[in-house]
C-alpha cells in the first residue's frame, strides 16, 4: 500500500489537485531538512518536486556530467565518489549521504558535478529539475538557506561570515505593539511574554528605563531564541526560590576554606527543593534526584548556573555538597544583568503567576533533560563511566542510522568509550584534506560541508551522517577537507585507539560450534562488567587465568533450534538457583518470547522429550548425570510456564507434553529414589492450573461476535462472570477469559460484486479458503470458477486474502468489506454506499458527559483490550499470519479501537458546520486526550491526538485561531510528542516515565517490530537462526509484557453522582454505534467545504 503522499508526488506535476498539494506539503513539512524551511518554498516544491525509487548500485549522476537537477534524499543511503584520474581503481568513496540530505546546488549556477553519487541501498528521492529550481531560487533565494549551501569554493566558505541573533534595547512602547492586545481570556505564557518583535532571525528588546537605556546604548548581545528561553528559564527557577526558600541562595563558607562565596546554593539542597516544590503540582512531578540533577545539568552547560567551590567539580552539576551560583547573581556579567532587567520589566512578578511560569519553565528543561545528560556522560572519561551511564548511551546509538550495521555487542562496547565534540562557531575545520585519520565522526546536530581541493563544497552532511570512518578502516588518508556549516555542532566521536581495539577485536572473540562440519552455534566472549539483562544474551562463564579468576560470558549470536535448546539444558538449568540465574540475564525469556518464529510447539515438546529420555538413548551414561538431565527439562517446563502462561494454558500440544511427562517423571521418581519429588510437584501444579483453566473456559462457553454491518466489531453474547470470584485477586482472571478464542463466532456478511450478499457464522480459527468456499455455496456460486476473498477498502483499495489466513473479519479497515470475486474481476468491484460512513455528527449525544468522564470510560475500554492481547499475536502480525496457525484477533481489536478514535476525532470535526460549535468540539476532543494521558493510556491519547494532526483537521486555519491560546499551547505539546525524529525520541522518554500498568502506543510497537524483522534477517549462514534479531525482538515484547505488570486501578472521576453509576453501559452503546469516515479524499473534500483552499 502506497502512503497518500507518494500517490500525490507520482502524479505529473500539471495532474496535481489542491487537495495533493495538501497532502505533499503536509508530509514534506515533518521531514528533518524541510524543518526550518520557510513554508512559501515547501508551497513551490510541491508543485513541481518529483518523486524517484532507486534500487542499490544504481548511479544517480556521474564526476564532471552536468548538473540538471536538485535532490533531497528521503529514505536510504548514498555513496559520494571522486577520482582524480578518472579510473575505476581510483575512485575514493569520500562521505555517505543519509536521509535528509539535499544535494545538487551547482544547478543554481549552471555547473557540472564535482563528484559521482551511487546509491547504496533502495533510495527514495525528491528530484527537482533544474529550470524548476533555479525559478524557486530566484523568487525565495533568502529563504533557502537550510536547503542549499550558497558557497560553491572552499575560499568562499572561509570568506562566510557567522550570523547571529541580535538583542538591542529601545523604549516600551514597541514591546506592546509587538506582543499585540492581549485579549481578557488569553493568559500569556512566560515565553510568550519575553518572546518580542519578532522580524526573521532578530530579536528586539526594549525597555522604558532611561538610565538603562543610556547605560546599555549601543550595545549588542548575541544569542539565540534558545539561549534566550534557557536563561529565563533559569531565572523563573531563582526567582521562584526567592520566593519559597530565600535562605537556600546566600553567603557562604566551605569547610575546606576560610574565603567566603557570595550568593551561593549547595547542590544537593537545590535538588531537595525541586523535588519538594513539585510533589503536590498536578501539571509536572520531578520524582528523582538523578531527574532534578539533569534539570540543573541543562542550566549548567549553558552557563547559567556555574561552580563556585571545589573547582575540580566544574565539569558538571552534581547533586552533592559543592557551591554554584546563578549568573544572574554575578553583578559583573553584563549580558545576565541586562536581561535581569528585561526580564523584570516584561513578566508580572506576581506568586501564583511566577509558579505557573515554573512549571511551564521546568517541562521546557525535562525536554532538554536527557540529551544534556547524555552529553555530560560522554563528557565522561571511559574509565569514570558507570553501568547506569553505558545504558543510557548505548539506548541513544541504538537509533542511529550509523551503528545500525554493528552487531549489539560492537555498540556497547562503544558507549564505553564514545566521546561528544561541539564546535561553536561556523566555518571551522575539523581535518583537512590529506590528514591522518585519527577520529570518526557521527553528526548529533548541525551539518557540515565536504570539500575537496579544486572542486569546492561536493555534499553537506546533516544530523545523524557520519564521516571520516574509511580512512580508519583502509590506513588511509583524509580524502576531503570537513568545515561545519552552521554554528553550535555537535558530534559523537570515536578515536582510532578504540577504534581499532572494538572493530578488530570482535572477530577474535567469537567461538564457532560445528558438528559434520557444519556451524551450529555461534557465540561471542564478553567480559562480565558488560552484563545486563536488559540488553545481553549472554552465558556466564567462570575460568581462570594465571591461577587468577576472570570472569566472562558468551553471548549467542546465532544457531540452530536444537542446538540452542541443548545450550539452554545444559547452561541454565544445572543447579537449584536456575531461576536466580534467569532474573539476572535475559537468553531463555527471549528464546521463549521468541521461538514461534523458528520453531513450532511440537517441535519444541519433541525435543525436551527427547532430552528426558536420554537413558533410553545412552545406556553408558552416569546416574547422577541422568537424574541432572532431566531435571533439567522440568525446570525448563516450569520457566517455561512462568514466561508465558497464556500460552501455555492455551496450546493443547502442550496437555500432551505435560502428560507424558509427568508419566515419564513419576516412573523415574520411583527409580531413582524419589529424587525428583519437588519438580513432580511443580509439574502437577501447573497441570492442575491448566485443568482448571480448561474447566473455566467450558463454564465461560462460546462468545459470538458480530462484523457485519457497522464500523465495531461487537460482541454479542456476555460470559457469566457470576461463575467466577469476583475478589481484587480474580479481576485479570477474568480479563483473561474475555479474550477472544480461536473456538469463538463470528458473523460476517460476504458481498458479491452486484451488492449482494451472504451472512456466515464462522469460528475465529476458519481458513479464509473454508469461508470462501462456504460463501460461494450460499450463494450458488459457479464450483469452476476460480473464485478469491478480497478487502475492499472504502477508498477502493483493495487486499487479496492468502487462503491459509485467519479471522479474517477482525482484520478489516473500519468500512472495509469482504468480497467474494473471480481473480479477474477485482477491478469491477465498487464500494457500497454505507462505506462512505455517516454524514452527521453524533457527539451531540455526549453534552452530559464531562471530558474527564468519557477518557475514564476510554482508558478501562481500551485496557481490557491491551490486556487481552498476547505477546506471540505481535509476532503472528509481524511476520505474516499466513506463516502461523494461530488467531490475531485480539491485537486486530485493540487497533481498530486505536482507528476508530483517531477517525471519530475527525469525523466530528469536520461534519460540524458552525465555526463555534466546531472550536468546542476540538477544545473537549484535546481534553479528552488529556486526561487519556493522566490515565496512562497513551493508545487513546495518541489516537486522538494524530487525528487532529490530520491534514483536513490542522488546515482549519478559522477554527484553530478561534481556540484558546492556552488550549493551543497544550495540542502544541502533546503534538510534539509524536514527533517522529531521533525514533519517536519524546515518546519513548515520557513512556520512560511512567510506572506500569499502562496502555502503550501499540502502533509503534508494531512499527518497532516490523522495523527489525525488515531490517534483520531472520536466518543467516547456513540457517542458523539470528539471535540477535531475536534478542531485539524480545526486547519490545518483554515491554508489551511489563507494561500489563501490577493491577490497572484508575481513580473514577469525583463527578460522577449516582444518577451516571450507569453512564458506562450509556457510553458502550454510544461506541459501538459510532460510525466514521476513513477515506481520506472524503475528508479532505469536508474540509474544503468549510474553509476554502487559499491560493
Amino acid at each position: 500500500m502506497l502512503a497518500e503522499w507518494i500517490k500525490s508526488l507520482d502524479k505529473k506535476t500539471s495532474e496535481r489537485t489542491d487537495e495533493d498539494l495538501e497532502i505533499i506539503y503536509k508530509k514534506l513539512k515533518t521531514f528533518k531538512l524541510f524543518r526550518r524551511v520557510h513554508p512559501s518554498v515547501i508551497q513551490q516544491l510541491c508543485f513541481v518536486a518529483i518523486i524517484e525509487h532507486i534500487e542499490k548500485g544504481v548511479v544517480l549522476y556521474k564526476q564532471g556530467d552536468e548538473a540538471l537537477n536538485w535532490y533531497s534524499l528521503i529514505y536510504g543511503s548514498l555513496d559520494v565518489q571522486i577520482t582524480h584520474t578518472g579510473k575505476r581503481k581510483d575512485i575514493v568513496t569520500v562521505c555517505t549521504l543519509g536521509s535528509g540530505t539535499a544535494f545538487g546546488e551547482c544547478v543554481l549556477n549552471d555547473g557540472h558535478h564535482s563528484a559521482s553519487v551511487i546509491s547504496n541501498e533502495p533510495c527514495t528521492l525528491l528530484r527537482v529539475p533544474k529550470q524548476s529550481f533555479q525559478d524557486i531560487w530566484q523568487k525565495s533565494s533568502h529563504y533557502m538557506e537550510e536547503i542549499i549551501t550558497s558557497p560553491f569554493s572552499l575560499n568562499e566558505l572561509n570568506n562566510n561570515e557567522q550570523q547571529s541573533t541580535t538583542i538591542t534595547t529601545t523604549s516600551n512602547k514597541t514591546i506592546n505593539q509587538s506582543i499585540g492586545e492581549k485579549s481578557t481570556q488569553d493568559q500569556p505564557s512566560s515565553n510568550q511574554l519575553i518572546m518580542m518583535n519578532k522580524d526573521d532571525h532578530h530579536y528586539h528588546y526594549q525597555q522604558n528605563d532611561e538610565t538603562n537605556e543610556q547605560n546599555i546604548k549601543g550595545e549588542e548581545i548575541q544569542m539565540s531564541e534558545n539561549e534566550i528561553k534557557l536563561m529565563h528559564a533559569g531565572w523563573i527557577i531563582r526567582l521562584r526560590i526567592q520566593q519559597t526558600a530565600s535562605h537556600l541562595i546566600r553567603d557562604r563558607k566551605h569547610p575546606s576554606t576560610t574565603e567566603i562565596f557570595d550568593n551561593c546554593f549547595i547542590g544537593s539542597e537545590l535538588t531537595d527543593w525541586i523535588i519538594n516544590v513539585t510533589m503536590t503540582s498536578s501539571r509536572i512531578k520531578v520524582r528523582s534526584r538523578k531527574q532534578a540533577e539533569s534539570i540543573y545539568q541543562v542550566l549548567f552547560e549553558n552557563k547559567i548556573i556555574y561552580t563556585v567551590y571545589p573547582l575540580e567539580e566544574s565539569n558538571s552539576f552534581t547533586d552533592r555538597y559543592v557551591f554554584y551560583r546563578f549568573c544572574f547573581d554575578d553583578l559583573n556579567d553584563e549580558k545576565s544583568q541586562t536581561l535581569v532587567n528585561l526580564f523584570q520589566q516584561n513578566v508580572p512578578i506576581d506568586e501564583n503567576r511566577i509558579a505557573d511560569y515554573l512549571y511551564e519553565n521546568l517541562t521546557f528543561l525535562l525536554q532538554l533533560a536527557p540529551e544534556a545528560t547524555l552529553r555530560q556522560i560522554l563528557r565522561k572519561p571511559p574509565e569514570n563511566r558507570t553501568e547506569d551511564d553505558i545504558d543510557i548511551v548505548y539506548e541513544e546509538i541504538m537509533n542511529i542510522k550509523a551503528f545500525s550495521h554493528l552487531s549489539n555487542t560492537v555498540k556497547k562496547e562503544l558507549s564505553a568509550v564514545i566521546a561528544f565534540e561541539s564546535i561553536e562557531k561556523k566555518s571551522t575545520t575539523l581535518f583537512k584534506q590529506g590528514d591522518r585519520g585519527t577520529c570518526w565522526y557521527i553528526i548529533l546536530r548541525g551539518s557540515v560541508n565536504v570539500v575537496i581541493a579544486s572542486k569546492g563544497i561536493v555534499c553537506t552532511l546533516h544530523e545523524g551522517d557520519d564521516f571520516g570512518k574509511l580512512a580508519l578502516v583502509n590506513e588511509a588518508p583524509r580524502a576531503a577537507t570537513i568545515i561545519t556549516n552552521e554554528s553550535d555542532c555537535q558530534f559523537l566521536r570515536v578515536d582510532k585507539v578504540h577504534f581499532d581495539r572494538i572493530l578488530k577485536d570482535n572477530e577474535a572473540s567469537i567461538v564457532r560450534l560445528k558438528e559434520c562440519g557444519k556451524e551450529v552455534l555461534i557465540l561471542q566472549k564478553m567480559s562480565m562488567k558488560q552484563h545486563s539483562k536488559k540488553n545481553s544474551v549472554v552465558d556466564n562463564t567462570n575460568t581462570t587465568v594465571n591461577n587468577e579468576p576472570t570472569n566472562f560470558k558468551y553471548m549467542v549470536m546465532a544457531g540452530t533450534p536444537e542446538k540452542v535448546i541443548d545450550y539452554l539444558l545444559e547452561t541454565r538449568m544445572n543447579n537449584n538457583n536456575f531461576e536466580e540465574q534467569f532474573n539476572k540475564e535475559s537468553l531463555f525469556e527471549d528464546f521463549l518470547l521468541t521461538f514461534p518464529i523458528f520453531i513450532t510447539w511440537k517441535h519444541m515438546t519433541n525435543s525436551l522429550l527427547r532430552h528426558y529420555k536420554i537413558d533410553e538413548m545412552n545406556f553408558r551414561q552416569m546416574e547422577d548425570y541422568i537424574v541432572d538431565n532431566k531435571k533439567r527439562v522440568a525446570r525448563f517446563t516450569l520457566l517455561w510456564f512462568k514466561i508465558s502462561a497464556d500460552a501455555f494454558l492455551n496450546c493443547k500440544t502442550i496437555t500432551i507434553f505435560l502428560d507424558e511427562l509427568i508419566d515419564l517423571m513419576e516412573k523415574d521418581n520411583l527409580k531413582h529414589d524419589n529424587h525428583f519429588e519437588t519438580e513432580l510437584t511443580s509439574l502437577k501444579n501447573i497441570k492442575e492450573t491448566k485443568e482448571n483453566y480448561n474447566l473455566n473456559l467450558e463454564m465461560r462457553g462460546t462468545i459470538v461476535y458480530k462484523a457485519d454491518n457497522s464500523n465495531s466489531v461487537r460482541r454479542m453474547s456476555n460470559i457469566n462472570e457470576a461463575l467466577f470470584a469476583k475478589s481484587p485477586d480474580e479481576t485479570d482472571k477474568i480479563f483473561k477469559l474475555t479474550a477472544i478464542k480461536e473456538f469463538d463466532e463470528i458473523i460476517c456478511r460476504l458481498y458479491c460484486a452486484d451488492h449482494t450478499y451472504t451472512t456466515l457464522k464462522t469460528t475465529m480459527d476458519t481458513r479464509a479458503e473454508i469461508i470462501r468456499n462456504q460463501a460461494a455455496e450460499k450463494l450458488n456460486l459457479d464450483n469452476s470458477v476460480d473464485y478469491t476473498l478480497v478487502e475492499l477498502k472504502s477508498d477502493n483499495e483493495r487486499y487479496i486474502f492468502n487462503e491459509t489466513e485467519l479471522n479474517i473479519a477482525t482484520t478489516l479497515s473500519l468500512n472495509g468489506r469482504i468480497f467474494i470475486s473471480h481473480k479477474d474481476h477485482l477491478d469491477a468491484l465498487t464500494t457500497l454506499p454505507e462505506q462512505e460512513g455517516t454524514t452527521i455528527g453524533s457527539i451531540f449525544k455526549l453534552e452530559s458527559f464531562s471530558s474527564q468522564e468519557i477518557a475514564y470510560f476510554l482508558t478501562n475500554q481500551t485496557w481490557k483490550l491491551f490486556f487481552n492481547i498476547h505477546p506471540y499475536e505481535f509476532i503472528y502480525l509481524v511476520f505474516g499470519r499466513h506463516n502461523f496457525n494461530d488467531i490475531t484477533a485480539n491485537l486486530d481489536l485493540c487497533r481498530r479501537n486505536f482507528n476508530e478514535l483517531q477517525y471519530w476525532a475527525i469525523t466530528e470535526v469536520l461534519l460540524e458546520k458552525s465555526l463555534s460549535r466546531r472550536v468546542q468540539i476540538l477544545k473537549k476532543l484535546i481534553k479528552i486526550a488529556g486526561y487519556c494521558k493522566e490515565y496512562k493510556n497513551l493508545n487513546s491519547f495518541f489516537a486522538i491526538i494524530i487525528g487532529l494532526s490530520n491534514v483536513a483537521i490542522s488546515r482549519l486555519t478559522q477554527t484553530w485561531e478561534k481556540l484558546h491560546n492556552k488550549v493551543k499551547r497544550i495540542f502544541t505539546q502533546y503534538e510534539s510528542l509524536i514527533d517522529s525524529s531521533r525514533n519517536y525520541r519524546r515518546y519513548r522518554l515520557l513512556l520512560s516515565k511512567f510506572d506500569p500498568p499502562l496502555v502503550p502506543f501499540v502502533p509503534l510497537l508494531i512499527k518497532d517490530m516490523t522495523i527489525l524483522h525488515e531490517g534483520n534477517k531472520t536466518f543467516v549462514d547456513q540457517g542458523l537462526v539470528n539471535f540477535e534479531k531475536m534478542h531485539l525482538l524480545a526486547q519490545t515484547l518483554r515491554m508489551i509484557q511489563d507494561c500489563k505488570s501490577g493491577s490497572f486501578q484508575i481513580q473514577s472521576p469525583a463527578t460522577l453522582s449516582m444518577k451516571k453509576m450507569n453512564f458506562p453501559n450509556v457510553l458502550q452503546e454510544y461506541f459501538d454505534q459510532i460510525k466514521v469516515i476513513d477515506n481520506q479524499k472524503r475528508l479532505m473534500q469536508l474540509s474544503y467545504c468549510l474553509e476554502h483552499r487559499k491560493l
